[in-house]
This record gives C-alpha cells, structure tokens and sequence, in this order.
C-alpha cells in the first residue's frame, strides 16, 4: 500500500503550512488533481464513489501566547461511464479552517469556510485500467497492478480473509506479511448501506504497522516536503514524533451474496508532538484522514444525473 500511505501523509504535510517549505498557491487544485489521477486508473469500473475526509488540529505556544488552528476538508466524488464508455466525473469539495488566538486569559477565534467546486470529463476505456488506489502525481509508485490483467482484483472472489490477503499480497509490490501487519480482524453479518439499498458483507480490517512501513522507506517522498530544521529537529526526531501513535487501517467490505469487493475504506492518524530545540516553542499536532471508495452494480443508476456532465459537454 506504499502510495496509499505515501498519499494520506503527503496530504497531512500539504495542508499544514507550518511544516511545508513551500506553500502550495492553491492546495484545493492540487488535492483535486492528485484525485483526478484516480479516476484515470478507474476506468475499469461502472460506477464509482469517493468520500474522503481529512481534519489537521494543531496548536502551536510560545510564552503565554497560543495560535491554534484546525484544518478540515471533506470531498465528495461520483465517477460514472457512459452508453460510450466515456467516463464521467463530478467533484465537490470544501474546506474549513478554525483560527484561534490566545494571549493570556484573552482570545480570539475566526472560521473561515472556502468550497471549492470543479467540473471535468475524463477520457478513458477498460484497457487503460492500471490499478486501484490513490495515484500521487509525479510518483513512480504501483499499487494494485501493474498488468491490466490485475485488474481483476475488484471481480475476484474472496470467500476467505486468506483469500483476499493472498490476492492482495500478489498485486502490490510487497507482501502482507506479520512484520508489515499489526493484526487482521473479520467481521461477519453486517449490513452496509448505498445507494441502492442493503447488502449483507463481511468487513476485514488489516491494520498496518506504520513504524515499519518507515523503515521500509515507502514515505520518504513525504519526508522530504517537510522542513525538519525548520523545526529545531532532525529527521530522525521527526520520524520518531511520526510513528508515535500512528495508525494505517484498510477496510475491505466483502459482499456475502456474491463474495466480491463492494467497498475500501482506509483510514490514517497519527498525534506527534515537537518541541523546536533552544526555543521556547511548542508544536501538537492531531491528524486524522479517511478515504472511502464505493463500487456500485453495473445497473447502478445515478441518483442525481445533474451531478454529472453530459456527452455532449
């Protein structure tokens, strides 16, 4: 899963200025762009939903003074193929932000609250399909296939959790294995709800040993957007404030009836603490995101078609 992990950090780093060297003129663009990479990848599918959330809560002291902020952004997507196999997409995200500023018993508190709204057309047909997961631009890194033919991964049957890991292990470019894994959890009889209806399905969880992914290097192109002097620190303290507490989980919901993927959600936090070396400056950091993908039926039909543009745009 390296560009998954490499993805929900880099979007943690992004968002948060005090840590990036260079600021991005405008994060909601290349969010939506790194997104948009997605969709290429997905032309395989018939229908497709993204729902993905992502929330920075940082406080930053120095004296009896404090400056807090609170970053959040939800994006909603919808990706559909036409009578021509055309796909189509729609995307909508907003922001918010929560400045706070505290000088003594004394503060001040602004929201600020920036939707952004884009529109695209995505040419792409089934023999493009390159895999499944989030694609960061510029990024050498496959996750599930490299060959079209792997692209089966979505219609494959998964009667076990052995079944899936196995499949799983066989497309990306590491195996799951108990050094790369914390611990595989199956849930059985639940009920997921979607557009269109019920579904009985299984949920299993693999949650992801992050230390180890570090030392593996999957995140080092993330690293390396952060200004660890900047910060009083070396890259290995802030490697250290990065794995304490942090957590990789992928959920794959598993359609009983049919034994087949229906639905990924990932999910990845992390608290790190810096204290900036010979200053009088303290950083806590709380990050939270999570990414959800829906796949529907291939007679799935759209509930809201003006979400979606038409062929003749």
């Amino acid at each position: 899963m390296k560009r998954l992990v490499l993805l929900l950090i880099a979007l943690l780093l992004m968002v948060t200025p005090t840590f990036a060297q260079d600021e991005p003129e405008d994060p909601s663009a290349e969010l939506l762009a790194v997104v948009t990479g997605v969709l290429e990848d997905m032309a395989a599918l018939t229908a497709f939903r993204i729902d993905g959330n992502l929330s920075v809560d940082q406080r930053l002291q120095t004296g009896d003074t404090q400056v807090r902020t609170r970053f959040s952004q939800a994006l909603d997507m919808n990706i559909a193929r036409n009578d021509d196999g055309v796909e189509k997409m729609r995307a909508d995200m907003e922001q918010t932000i929560n400045l706070g500023l505290g000088i003594g018993s004394g503060g001040l508190r602004l929201e600020l609250l920036m939707p952004s709204r884009a529109d695209g057309i995505i040419y792409a047909r089934a023999s493009e399909f390159r895999g499944l997961m989030l694609n960061v631009a510029g990024d050498e890194w496959v996750i599930l296939g490299e060959d079209v033919d792997e692209a089966a991964f979505l219609n494959e049957a998964f009667p076990s959790t052995e079944a899936l890991i196995t499949s799983l292990s066989r497309i990306i470019d590491y195996p799951i294995t108990e050094e790369t894994v914390v611990e595989v959890r199956e849930r059985r009889a639940q009920t997921i709800r979607y557009e269109r209806g019920q579904y009985p399905s299984r949920r299993i969880e693999i949650v992801f040993d992050v230390p180890v992914l570090l030392e593996m290097g999957v995140l080092d192109s993330a690293l390396r957007t952060v200004d660890a002097p900047a910060l009083g620190l070396t890259n290995a303290e802030l490697i250290d404030a990065l794995m304490e507490g942090s957590r990789l989980a992928v959920n794959f919901f598993i359609d009983d009836e049919i034994q087949m993927l229906r639905r990924i959600e990932t999910e990845f936090s992390y608290n790190a603490s810096f204290v900036a070396v010979g200053e009088e400056i303290l950083l806590d950091q709380v990050s939270e995101s999570r990414f959800t993908y829906t796949q529907f039926d291939e007679d799935f039909e759209v509930a809201a078609p003006e979400r979606f543009l038409t062929a003749s745009d």
